[in-house]
């Protein structure tokens, strides 16, 4: 697992990364775009954080911007995947 256990152990439920949801929301303002061509859902994206909040069990803010830092690059990476499909696509139709 990433994160060494130090002791301390998150509850399950509404306790898991308290601090990460109101960032979440912060964060997903930079990182969703949610207007134009291209929009995502930025609940797909709270969700993947609490996902990987659920597998990574964050402990400390430093675990939980590491987290969020996670979901970020794996967020923009699928948005990169899906640019370059629709780039390719695009290329196909018109030959």
């Amino acid at each position: 697992m990433l994160f060494a256990r130090r002791g301390r152990q998150r509850r399950w439920g509404s306790a898991l990364c308290p601090a990460t949801r109101l960032n979440t929301g912060l964060l997903a303002r930079e990182v969703v775009i949610t207007a134009g061509d291209g929009q995502e859902i930025s609940e797909e994206f709270h969700d993947l954080v609490q996902k990987l909040c659920a597998d990574y069990q964050p402990v400390g803010v430093v675990e939980e911007l590491l987290v969020q830092t996670i979901a970020t690059c794996w967020w923009r990476k699928a948005r990169v995947i899906r640019a370059e499909n629709g780039e390719i696509r695009k290329r196909v139709d018109t030959l």
